[in-house]
């Protein structure tokens, strides 16, 4: 006779409801179905649109605020964005809807230019295939601060408290209806526009030198094997079409996920691989001989490059959590390094007090290598040429 299963007595809801959402230092981030559904979002993109009005009446940046909502290539994108932008205009808030998908570093740079409130961007970075996430920038262009998470956190328990919204009670086929998109944009152009006001093309092309760019299925295919061939740099591209499941594996540019773009690298003879995780906020590259290249030299060398060829003769920074190798870089220069708590606020300070050439906030392990982003570029680096207001140009060789 089967054992009887005895399940626990129903209980009141305490007083106060938790939040099922909870943001990490890149945004909040489930499983399709399971933790990130269309109640959740909802729940997610109400709490975001309180917490906006609520700082525009304290008189924060407008009280008539716009903000920018984009998404990557992932399962439902469109419609979790389609979604957003319905709760966003019901809070009186003007949207702006990328037309397709769009890398995390060109939202960014958009926020800058237009002088946005914000923006929703639905994309759940380099994970597996299965999860989607969202993550929510400020006006300044960089991730939300822990006490804006914070406070978006606690509207959310607060709306569950006083709405008691089932997990399925407002997922109704609303986000299906497109006459409420708004104003559409294509991002595409004016950040390619600042790409080559930042990167020296000209040396790249008089090098003669061919360069192989893998996309991973992600948002990122157009913007740097396209910023490539139009300075007439040769290029091969990979992985640029769209596919959920990115083959399978997920969009990391983990060394043995580029284990394609090393082969297509050695056999036609490139001088490297380029590749872009799932919103394009990390890179990973491989070298002619198919040697995997840590992202931790790459950025030691990026310091290296600014001081001896900008004259930036201004310190490193790091975060507690990264490695000591832009230490070194910084000491061969006769450079200080600045170490702060793990967090982009930290190292965004002394950008904005133009205190230092280049910042490195945290190193992961080798499936979640970090990137390098600024204001426009990805979200483990920053560097003075991501200040809107330089005319830089860059050129890694």
């Amino acid at each position: 006779m089967a054992e009887r299963v005895e399940y626990p007595r129903m209980s009141a809801s305490p007083k106060t409801a938790a939040s099922p959402i909870k943001f990490g230092t890149s945004g909040w981030r489930g499983i399709i179905a399971d933790d990130f559904t269309f109640a959740t979002v909802r729940l997610a993109v109400t709490a975001i649109a309180e917490h906006i009005n609520a700082e525009g009446a304290k008189g924060a940046k407008t009280k008539n605020p716009t903000v920018l909502v984009g998404y990557d290539t992932r399962f439902y994108s469109e419609e979790f964005s389609q979604l957003a932008v319905e709760i966003l205009q019901q809070h009186k808030i003007h949207t702006l809807l990328c037309e397709t998908f769009t890398p995390t570093p060109a939202i960014a740079y958009e926020i800058i230019r237009r002088k946005l409130d914000g923006a929703v961007n639905f994309t759940a970075s380099h994970n597996p295939a299965q999860y989607h996430g969202l993550k929510f920038s400020s006006s300044d262009a960089g991730p939300a601060l822990p006490e804006i998470t914070r406070d978006i956190e606690a509207r959310v328990a607060k709306i569950i408290e006083r709405d008691r919204p089932q997990p399925f009670a407002q997922a109704a086929p609303s986000h299906l209806v497109k006459d409420s998109q708004g104003e559409t944009v294509n991002l595409r152009e004016n950040y390619l526009k600042r790409i080559e006001e930042l990167v020296r093309f000209d040396v790249l092309r008089k090098a003669k030198s061919k360069f192989v760019v893998d996309a991973l299925h992600s948002c990122g295919a157009g913007y740097l094997d396209r910023a490539l061939s139009d300075h007439g740099v040769q290029v091969q591209a990979l992985r640029t079409n769209r596919d959920c499941l990115f083959d399978g594996t997920g969009p990391d540019v983990s060394e043995e996920n580029l284990a394609p773009l090393r082969k297509a690298v050695t056999d036609s003879g490139a001088a490297a691989g380029l590749a872009t995780d799932g919103d394009a906020d990390r890179f990973g590259i491989i070298d002619s001989d198919g040697t995997w290249i840590s992202p931790n030299q790459i950025l030691a060398l990026v310091y290296d490059y600014l001081v001896e060829t900008r004259n930036w003769n201004m310190p490193a920074a790091r975060s507690v959590a990264t490695s000591q190798m832009i230490d070194a870089a910084a000491k061969a220069r006769g450079q200080s390094t600045f170490q702060t708590p793990v967090g982009f606020k930290y190292i965004g300070q002394l950008i904005r007090a133009d205190k230092i050439a280049l910042g490195q906030r945290r190193t992961e392990s080798k499936r979640r290598q970090e990137g390098c982003r600024g204001r426009f570029d990805t979200d483990r680096t920053k560097s003075r040429f991501h200040r809107p207001h330089r005319r830089r140009k860059i050129c890694l060789r």
